[in-house]
This record gives structure tokens, sequence and C-alpha cells, in this order.
């Protein structure tokens, strides 16, 4: 990702856009791209949440160049299980201000038809 989309990015994060779809070819490096702007934030400021279909989800944090996993709830990995877990957010599960990241989630969004 160029300066200008991670500054573009960081506008959105810090304005808690409710939603913000990537879709990348580059998804290792856009990942490292977001743990070092955490990375930057005050300790404990933001927690990311990464969840694929294969590992369900994990907590993430990224200090000094390591990343940190923390198996979170291995169990979800149908996808509707996955958005459980974010609705869970309300019971205070986990912090406010936490990003939660679906790879691969594209398979299981259908357009709606509205007409």
């Amino acid at each position: 990702m160029s300066v200008e989309d991670l500054d573009l990015l960081s506008i959105y994060i810090n304005a808690r856009t409710t939603l913000i779809y990537i879709d990348t070819f580059e998804e290792a490096r856009f990942l490292t791209d977001l743990y070092k702007q955490q990375d930057s934030l005050p300790k404990h400021e933001r927690t990311i949440f990464v969840w694929s279909c294969t590992e369900g989800w994990r907590k993430v944090r990224y200090s000094n160049h390591i990343v940190d996993n923390e198996v979170v709830d291995s169990d979800a990995i149908d996808p509707f299980d996955a958005l459980d877990f974010v609705l869970r957010d309300s019971d205070n599960e986990v912090p406010d201000l936490s990003l939660f990241i679906f790879k691969d989630f594209h398979p299981y969004v259908k357009p709606i038809d509205c007409a």
C-alpha cells in the first residue's frame, strides 16, 4: 500500500468507520502495514482481531517487527459464527476500539437484489 493509502486508511479507522472493504492480492503486505500502524498507537489503544475460515479468530499484536497471534476462537470457522463473534462485542468480550479483519470473506458475500 502506498503512504497515501495508509494515511487514508488511518483516517477511516480513527473516524471509527463502520465498514471498510479492502480487496487486495497482497494480503500479507497489507496486514503488516496495518500492524505497523497499530504499533504506532499508544499501548492497548486498539486491538486487531483477524478471522479466516481455516483458523477462526485470532487476536493480533505487533511490536518491534514481531507479530504475536493469540487464538481467541478457533471453532468460529463458519462465517456466521465469525459474524456472531463481532456482535458479541456489545457484551464487552472484546475492547471497544477493536478492528475486525475478515480474510477471504468475499465468497460469503452475495449481492442483494433490491428490485
